[in-house]
């Protein structure tokens, strides 16, 4: 997927998932052979989308190189990052820092002047390296940021300085990277992957999105609680009925489900759980907004510019966000699920009612690109007399669809940008102890994804092939500096004797279970010897209903238990053994990366 669009101005409410007082340093890549290979190994305290140029994203997130602060404290030093144009090398150093053509461009933050007085292993060496063939200094404080630099032949220069090698720890979860370049989540400096489960639900009146869903089933099925749970044809949720009958309670069967996930190394409850499950102590949860919209309206959104979506947002924060925002089991908050970014939205906004928020932001988009009104024609190729018109030309045969095709993605980019922003100001509005978890993307959308990454500290892709796709997850994560989860994945089999004719997996099962062990195995390790992926969540935690669930008619074998709550006791077998290893793999890591 090609990634270089342009880059607009952006207001960020944005958490990395950092103290405030102490930022990362962000080593980012550029490298050119034209005309004789050259390249910029960029430390820096900004992020990859910081630095992009307006019309291309040149640089690619690499890893962090340890933590400065962003105030003096006794012992510490300055440092500032330097550039020479004519080289395109920027340095990262002290103010000891002098070489001709080099010019001093900000200050990047503090670290201490030496390791005396420090535990040990809490401070690194910062070492300065340079290469005369590549015209292109090196700052690293990571033992493959030395090797990379000594392997490649680069001279080094001198200790900068000492620098953190972790950010303070928190009582709420956080991404972050350790030393060796391998992405966790941490909650009181303890790391691990997220290892989880969505729908971990009992079919009862909890949807898991606070009404947001049931509401709709109920128009139509008054009784309808979970909707991923409910059978139309049988106007009721039959795995509901099957657990009531064994357990008597929800609370009976939510200690069950919790006992059994554990058992089975599983940390974590996702989307659309009970909030029985979310507030199970011995577990993490992922807790999902649906802020913007509802899994059944991928492709509805509403004017994201608008008055009323603004008051929607903020409703549901307060409702959702508010009463768990002290909550330390609580990683953090998914925005929506699966949204459709690869729609026309310049379109669909320009064609807007006139006085709409939408169009009024589309048509100043045109007018900020092309200022008046003939250079748009010529660069569409249409006849319109006024940016108020244009909508009128959208069908005309004359359309340079070429053109128009980059408008609509940076009109996408900035569609994305006000949603993200938006729905991050909701939520920091009520809650600033925890992670925005970002869209729940169904598909790789460029303009969306990098829209997001300001305002989230990983980036969820759904991935239901038969092995994830790492190359896909390591492009994400190069281009937005952010860790990837696999959010969503799950196999299906034909012995579960469910027709699994419809949903991510249709017409795709495996013979039986010991298949559908063997490929969530496979999936998952290969997903923990990946440095830059935090965890997978599991789709989901019972079987959908035979007939069908609401509103449309998914009838896969997706559980790790029956509709009568019994285990898939081959699969979860197979779990027990995969989630207590991938742990273990991904803490053994040596990852290679550039």
């Amino acid at each position: 997927m090609s990634l270089c669009i342009p880059l607009l101005s952006i207001l960020c409410f944005m958490m990395t998932g950092v103290s405030a007082d102490v930022v990362p340093l962000n080593l980012l890549y550029w490298r050119s052979n034209v005309p004789t290979p050259t390249q910029d190994n960029y430390v820096t305290t900004k992020a990859v989308f910081e630095v992009n140029t307006i019309d291309s994203w040149d640089y690619l997130f690499v890893r962090r190189e340890g933590y400065v602060m962003t105030n003096p404290e006794e012992g510490t030093i300055p440092l500032f990052v330097y550039y020479d144009s004519s080289l395109n090398d920027h340095v990262l150093s002290d103010e000891e820092f002098n070489s001709t053509g080099y010019s001093k461009l900000y200050q990047a933050g503090y670290a201490y002047k030496t390791n005396t007085g420090h535990p040990e292993d809490s401070v690194a060496p910062l070492y300065l390296y340079y290469s005369a063939t590549m015209h292109d200094h090196f700052s690293c404080a990571t033992q493959k940021g030395i090797r990379q630099a000594e392997e490649a032949g680069y001279k080094k220069l001198k200790i900068i300085a000492y620098v953190l090698t972790s950010e303070p720890p928190s009582k709420f979860p956080r991404v972050t990277q350790d030393m060796n370049g391998t992405w966790w989540v941490t909650r009181n400096a303890k790391r691990f992957m997220t290892i989880g489960v969505n729908h971990a639900n009992n079919g009862g009146a909890d949807d898991g999105v606070g009404g947001r869903e049931s509401s709709t089933c109920k128009k139509q099925y008054p009784n309808c609680g979970d909707t991923l749970s409910y059978a139309p044809a049988l106007k009721l949720s039959p795995y509901y009925q099957s657990t009531m009958a064994r357990y008597g309670s929800e609370s009976a069967w939510s200690e069950n489900t919790k006992n059994r996930l554990l058992k089975w190394n599983f940390n974590t409850v996702s989307g659309w759980s009970a909030t029985l499950m979310e507030k199970q102590p011995e577990l993490f949860y992922c807790h999902l907004l649906d802020i913007g919209t509802t899994w059944f309206n991928h492709s509805t959104m509403g004017d994201v510019f608008g008055e009323q979506m603004r008051e929607q947002m903020f409703a549901i924060a307060e409702n959702e966000v508010a009463p768990r925002a002290n909550d330390t089991n609580l990683i953090g908050w998914q925005l929506d699920n699966e949204f459709d970014f690869g729609q026309d939205f310049l379109a669909e906004y320009l064609t807007m009612n006139v006085e709409a928020a939408g169009r009024q932001r589309a048509v100043a988009y045109l007018e900020e690109t092309y200022k008046n009104i003939q250079n748009l024609d010529v660069a569409w190729n249409i006849n319109a007399t006024s940016f108020d018109n244009v909508e009128n030309h959208l069908k005309d045969k004359t359309l340079n669809a070429t053109r128009y095709a980059k408008d609509r993605d940076a009109f996408l980019y900035v569609f994305a940008t006000q949603y993200f922003n938006l729905s991050s100001a909701a939520i920091r509005t009520y809650d600033t102890n925890h992670m925005i978890l970002g869209m729940r993307f169904g598909s790789s959308n460029a303009p969306a994804l990098l829209a997001s990454a300001p305002y989230v500290d990983w980036i969820d892709q759904h991935m239901y092939s038969d092995l994830p796709n790492v190359g896909d997850l390591y492009q994400i994560h190069q281009f937005t500096g952010k860790p990837v989860i696999v959010g969503e994945f799950s196999f299906t089999a034909l012995d579960s004797n469910l027709p699994n004719t419809r949903g991510a997996r249709a017409n795709h099962p495996y013979v039986n279970q010991t298949e559908r062990a063997a490929a969530f195995s496979a999936y998952a390790k290969m997903l923990a010897d990946q440095h830059y992926v935090v965890g997978y969540h599991w789709w989901q935690w019972a079987d959908e209903p035979a007939t069908g669930r609401w509103p449309d008619g998914e009838d896969s074998n997706y559980g790790l238990v029956h509709i009568d709550d019994d285990d898939y006791d081959v699969l979860t077998t197979e779990m027990t053994k995969t989630n207590a290893l991938v742990q273990k793999i991904h803490a053994n890591l040596n990852s290679t990366v550039l």
